[in-house]
């Protein structure tokens, strides 16, 4: 079967191949070739750097007496700033077998800290992960306590598989005209796409958490929500909870937010489901 999807020039992978790579080849007919080649050397280099952060993490990664990952400062901040943050990255990826979560902004974030005239300094990555700076130390403390946490994002339509609890979200964005039938199945919301915007965010319960559920005009925090209907706290920490930003915009499996509701007004929309 051939995916009809892949010559709709509206997604902006077919444009490019349909529309903008035919035009600039008739200006620079080996276009193709050039691009293959400077693909060849971005492989390349990005190989030996991920192999020159390897080494140096292998070398240079300590534990302290509490069991979390610690590196001098100093000998990190006379290397390459591309080469820092890939150890940064590789110190992250060591201990989590994943960089989930973790974008190029926290990296640049720690990769700030090292250059900070502060000794003491902290900041919070997704997860409960927190990374300090300690005079010429840089820590890095992983939660382990409880379920595992879990944080993704997602950039429109597509599925992303969230390992921690063995469920994947889906997300799909539906014109006016398509037919929608009434949702009766809890695992699925339908949403108003003017009132969203990506990416949108998938992580579990976060303490402090508030949203408006369906049919209320008031904020409600979700802990008293998952008390209301005798979640146990264990399970609390599996329900994925998706974002806009930081507003909650669905409790997956339970109720979505009042203000992101489909309306007679609503033109466009998003369906999530939990599969």
């Amino acid at each position: 079967a051939v995916d009809s999807s892949n010559n709709d020039t509206r997604f902006t992978r077919n444009s490019i191949r349909q529309q903008l790579i035919p035009e600039l080849t008739r200006y620079q007919p080996e276009l193709i070739e050039m691009l293959g080649r400077l693909s060849d050397h971005f492989r390349e280099e990005n190989g030996l750097i991920e192999t020159m952060a390897e080494e140096w993490v292998a070398g240079n990664l300590k534990k302290n007496r509490a069991g979390e990952y610690m590196v001098d400062i100093r000998p990190l901040k006379t290397l390459h700033r591309a080469l820092v943050k890939r150890i940064i990255r590789g110190v992250i990826k060591r201990h989590k077998s994943s960089l989930h979560g973790i974008d190029s902004n926290h990296v640049q974030q720690i990769f700030d800290l090292l250059f900070n005239p502060r000794p003491n300094i902290t900041i919070n990555l997704p997860e409960n992960n927190i990374i300090r700076k300690e005079y010429s130390n840089l820590v890095f403390s992983f939660s382990e306590s409880g379920s595992a946490p879990f944080y993704y994002e997602i950039r429109g339509n597509g599925e992303i598989c969230i390992h921690e609890i063995s469920r994947t979200i889906r997300v799909q964005e539906l014109i006016k005209s398509q037919a929608i039938s009434p949702v009766t199945d809890t695992d699925t919301a339908l949403l108003d796409k003017k009132r969203l915007s990506y990416p949108l965010v998938i992580r579990n319960f976060w303490p402090g958490d508030r949203f408006m559920p369906l049919g209320m005009k008031g904020h409600r925090k979700l802990k008293d929500f998952f008390i209301d209907l005798k979640i146990p706290a264990q399970a609390r920490k599996k329900i994925p909870v998706v974002l806009k930003g930081d507003q909650i915009i669905w409790v997956g499996g339970y109720r979505i937010d009042d203000r992101f509701k489909v309306t007679p007004e609503t033109e466009e929309i998003v369906k999530i489901s939990l599969v």
